[in-house]
């Protein structure tokens, strides 16, 4: 038993003197996404399209590195920006047909809380993993158009679920021991709408919900600057240039 004991701590102790301890800043821009998920079984008389909106994000990494092989965690700041439209024909009794329109702005500030897995060959740098999400604050702007006359405002905010959830996936490039190019994509798995997403006929004239989903999306390209790293023998170094 006592041996079994030295033998792990002594494995432990050598994965973690081979280990490096690395503290990294990522600055990322690009494209976001709140997509409106439409029930299977929902029968709705409305189309409905998302849009991507510029996003931008900061992220604070720390890994736990290997020769191949890094585990990531850190606190990352994303601001995601959402755009859906919605439109129907509306009839009158003289057979003249009205198109209503409504187009709807999301803007979100989040904080979340990634676990990533990277692989690495060569400058090439491989990973995925899962993030939760903590929502800071939201606001939302409907804008109602009749024939293409804005006809209505509506405002609103911090309506959306406080807690998201999704996968990560990212690929990176070394351009030296400092500098990394990253290319990062988020698929948020939760509904946020908090049961808040009715759809516009509900909206307008109190018609059936339908209850649809709201989930978030990103794609980004970043720059990630290595700050420092601590050995396993606890000496600090600096990256070089």
């Amino acid at each position: 038993m006592k041996k079994s004991i030295f033998y792990v701590s002594a494995f432990l102790f050598g994965v973690s003197a081979n280990a490096q301890h690395e503290l990294s800043v990522t600055v990322n821009s690009g494209l976001g996404k709140i997509e409106v998920v439409k029930p299977e079984t929902a029968f709705t008389l409305t189309e409905t399209e998302s849009f991507y909106k510029p996003t931008f994000g900061l992220d604070i990494n720390y890994s736990y590195s290997f020769k191949f092989l890094s585990l990531e965690t850190g606190l990352n700041y994303n601001h995601i920006i959402g755009s859906h439209s919605e439109f129907f024909n509306l009839s009158n009794s003289d057979g003249y047909n009205t198109r209503v329109k409504a187009i709807t702005d999301h803007k979100a500030h989040y904080l979340n809380v990634p676990i990533l897995i990277n692989f690495k060959y060569k400058k090439f740098i491989i990973g995925g993993g899962a993030s939760v999400g903590f929502r800071i604050t939201n606001s939302k702007l409907t804008q109602i158009y009749y024939d293409d006359i804005r006809n209505a405002i509506y405002g609103g905010g911090n309506d959306l679920n406080k807690i998201d959830f999704g996968i990560n996936a990212q690929f990176g490039f070394a351009i030296n021991e400092r500098f990394t190019i990253q290319a990062k994509l988020y698929k948020g798995l939760t509904d946020i709408s908090n049961g808040y997403e009715k759809g516009l006929l509900y909206t307008l004239f109190e018609g059936e919900p339908l209850d649809r989903e709201l989930k978030n999306q990103q794609i980004m390209l970043g720059l990630k600057i290595k700050l420092g790293k601590i050995n396993g023998a606890a000496q600090v170094t600096q990256p070089t240039l």
